[in-house]
């Protein structure tokens, strides 16, 4: 049986570009035909350097490996026991790894290379075939994901950085019939580390000491040199091998007279190449500037080169500039412990919604900052920070949501943004392509499109839009079911935002088929988030229309784990929400698979929860037909009086339809029965039993 219909691992990244010191996100894309058991899944970060040739002469093999980094972490399915086989379906399992600072940048040549990659395991059960092309007896499936990282380098720790820097020789040049000729070659440079992406100004000197000009011509190039280091097998010798290229080149021709030539050519430094290595490794990686004349008459000055991503340009080797000097902060260099703790609370908060709030655990985050392993005085710090951020962002919601009395239009404000700041322009194209206002691309000349390219790289919004701007409808391709990843990366980062207008101007790009594999990647997200109703009600409808089991099936999943949590005091705030949403912005179609799920056990979980609101919802969007079932499935769970209680509630056979008079009908009958006990029993027995009367309560 082929169970595996696909299993891959999506990165997270820009470009595949990872910064070194960043955290590293991903999902995990397991699609299933079938029920299999998967004993273990496991996703690993590694990387290792290593150099490996030959020896031409002696034949010796020279072969070094070095690990660099080694990260492991287990992965497992919601809601799944020990053993237990994992159903069909869509899965897209998240998880995260925080690299260290210091790594090398990755790096290919012909005598080694430095490489990371993400992998993924699962190892199966004896005897089961998963995939056309691996055999019955195989107990494990593995998949790659190679990834490009970028070290992080301070341009002061380079000693010639802010220097400028000069070589120069003497050189005899011998031209046609023996003649010689005198040179003089000088080489100038204003410093001595350029960024990538910036260009190197080279001023160069010739003098020559003869009237008859021998030498017509002459390059200046700039040249990336790679040194390897290597043992052999056996480790009894070693061995050095250097490979060379050539980055950027400029041909000079000398003039037909004189004596004296001077010229400043332009070498630019190519985007994405290695930094210039610090340290001592089997790789060492460094540059230079050089002038050849032929006949052997070279001149080479070496430079240094750092490299940062930023939102402009990729810094080359030897810089380390502070990002918020640079501009567009993007990464951080150094975070203090307290600006991390500040940052993390507010980007929990806000995007939560000022409507939406919540902030009841605190009390329970208070109590986690004093269980920290760490000093007193670093707790009373971590807590100073909390409140100062949750004083901001309250008195902000205070001052301005009673200012937004119905519902904003989230389009029309963009539009009347887009019209009224023309003097924005990066702001205006941002807006257009997060509301997907492409009839209005058009106002943004050649020159401004060149500049977002170098600006808003790296951001599947920005990305989609700009290729899309230069392939057009092409881009979505309708022949394959996985689209190119430049849709796909948009698609889920407007599903994760709440951008209803990108994804329906996707929807209406995309084939089915490809409509249908990316909302089944996300929809487990959606449903566990409980937001964005808008977007929500909307793929509902039409994923019914395609693939309503599968649908049915994860939503009700999501819809009974939320139901089991109502009476869990630690998260029945979250399983409010999403029960709420669930049956307020679902299709009716699917509103109407869910109610039953469990035996209605939402209904009798909101009855025992006393949860309010969560009843009045069910009041106002179950049907009627299904209330009468679920009084009838949950009847033998429930007292004889609380359940004609809520029969009359819920059937509106009274006066009041409050769930707060059916809850305080319950406490009155309740009360009239113990107290009925109480009387029997002192009747009975001739004094009060104050015990028996509580044990009957």
């Amino acid at each position: 049986m082929k169970s595996f219909h696909v299993f891959d691992i999506v990165l997270d990244t820009d470009e595949g570009r990872v910064m070194a010191g960043s955290v590293l996100t991903g999902r995990l894309m397991v699609s299933l035909s079938a029920p299999m058991c998967i004993h273990q899944l496991i996703v690993a970060v590694k990387g290792e350097m290593r150099t490996k040739w030959v020896d031409r002469v002696s034949e010796t093999i020279f072969d070094s490996i070095e690990p660099i980094i080694n990260f492991n972490t287990e992965m497992n399915f919601d809601h799944l026991k020990e053993q237990e086989a994992v159903p069909a379906g869509n899965y897209a399992l998240p998880f995260q790894f925080s690299l260290p600072v210091h790594l090398p940048s990755s790096f290919s040549a012909e005598f080694g290379f430095i490489r990371y990659q993400c992998a993924a395991t699962a190892i199966l059960a004896p005897g089961i075939t998963c995939l056309p092309n691996i055999g019955k007896h195989t107990k494990e499936v593995t998949v790659e994901k190679d990834f490009i990282l970028i070290d992080v380098v301070h341009i002061k720790d380079f000693r010639q950085a802010n220097k400028p820097l000069q070589a120069e020789d003497h050189f005899e040049v011998v031209g046609c019939c023996r003649r010689t000729e005198n040179v003089d070659i000088s080489v100038r440079l204003s410093q001595g580390a350029f960024l990538a992406g910036d260009t190197a100004a080279a001023s160069l000197d010739v003098k020559t000491k003869n009237r008859r000009r021998v030498r017509r011509k002459a390059s200046v190039m700039l040249v990336q040199e790679a040194l390897f280091y290597a043992q052999s097998l056996h480790g009894t010798t070693s061995s050095n091998r250097a490979a060379s290229r050539v980055l950027d080149e400029v041909a000079l021709e000398f003039p037909d007279v004189g004596q004296h030539f001077e010229q400043t050519v332009q070498l630019r430094v190519p985007i994405g190449v290695q930094p210039t290595t610090l340290q001592n490794a089997l790789i060492a990686v460094r540059y230079k500037v050089k002038v050849d004349l032929g006949d052997k008459c070279e001149l080479a000055i070496p430079i240094e080169s750092p490299r940062i991503e930023t939102s402009g340009k990729c810094q080359l080797t030897g810089l380390q500039v502070d990002m918020e000097e640079v501009g567009n902060q993007r990464f951080s260099i150094l975070l203090s412990l307290k600006s991390l703790a500040s940052r993390c609370i507010v980007t929990t908060l806000l995007p939560r919604g000022f409507g939406k709030a919540d902030f009841g655990p605190l009390d329970r985050l208070h109590d986690d900052i004093q269980s920290l392993p760490v000093g007193r005085r670093l707790q009373e710090e971590l807590w100073s920070t909390t409140m100062h951020a949750m004083e901001k962002v309250i008195a902000w919601w205070h001052r301005h949501s009673a200012l937004f009395q119905n519902q904003v239009d989230d389009l029309r404000s963009a539009q009347v943004i887009f019209a009224l700041n023309e003097n924005w322009p990066q702001m205006r194209f941002q807006f257009a392509c997060a509301y997907a206002m492409h009839e209005r691309m058009a106002t943004f000349d050649s020159i401004w499109i060149r500049v977002f390219r170098i600006r808003l790289r790296g951001h599947p919004l920005y990305d989609f839009w700009l290729a899309y701007l230069d392939q057009g409808d092409r881009i979505f391709d309708q022949r394959g079911v996985v689209p190119k990843a430049p849709v796909a990366e948009v698609y889920s980062w407007a599903c994760c935002n709440g951008f209803l207008e990108l994804i329906r101007f996707l929807w209406g790009k995309m084939p089915p088929a490809q409509r249908e594999y990316l909302t089944m990647l996300t929809w487990h997200r959606l449903c566990r988030r409980a937001e964005n109703g808008a977007l929500f009600a909307f793929l509902c409808e039409e994923m019914c229309k395609i693939n309503d089991s599968n649908i049915c099936r994860i939503t009700s999943q999501c819809f009974l784990h939320a139901s089991w949590h109502l009476c869990d005091d630690e998260s029945k705030g979250d399983a409010e929400r999403q029960v709420i949403f669930l049956l307020g912005y679902s299709c009716p179609k699917l509103r109407e698979a869910l109610f039953p799920v469990g035996h209605y056990n939402a209904l009798l979980m909101v009855v025992r929860s006393r949860n309010i609101r969560a009843l009045r919802t069910m009041l106002r969007t179950v049907a009627r037909s299904q209330l009468i079932d679920g009084l009838n499935s949950i009847k033998c769970a429930m007292d004889k009086d609380q359940w004609l209680t809520l029969k009359a509630v819920l059937l509106n056979k009274t006066n009041d339809r409050s769930a707060e008079a059916m809850y305080r009908n319950v406490d009155r009958r309740r009360q009239q029965i113990c107290e009925k006990s109480f009387f029997y029993k002192n009747n009975a027995t001739g004094g009060p039993e104050r015990r028996d009367r509580i044990s009957h309560c």
